[in-house]
């Protein structure tokens, strides 16, 4: 077993036993565009939040939480446009 092999399995092991890149990767390919869309705010909040460690307290907060967790996936978007591997993520149907 390579040693991409034993990370997957021991972060597969803190999931009962489920792949959550597998899942998001299949929920996102099934996805109409509209729900694209939704999803990608969602996702935005959710990154502020854990950026912020707390639930927002006031609108200006929230905004600029939302902004840096927008900001964030933007960076991501950058990578996967330009091919960038050297942060993939093993899975067991290969990086996601």
């Amino acid at each position: 077993m390579t040693n991409n092999e034993k990370i997957v399995e021991l972060v597969k092991a803190e999931f009962n036993g489920r792949d959550p890149i597998v899942e998001l990767r299949d929920l996102i390919n099934a996805m109409s565009h509209d729900d694209l869309k939704k999803f990608t705010f969602f996702c935005a909040n959710q990154i502020g939040t854990i950026l912020n460690g707390k639930g927002y307290e006031n609108t200006h907060e929230a905004v600029l939480f939302m902004n840096r967790g927008a900001d964030a996936m933007l960076a991501s978007y950058d990578k996967a446009l330009l091919g960038d591997e050297t942060d993939a993520i093993p899975t067991p149907c290969g990086t996601a």
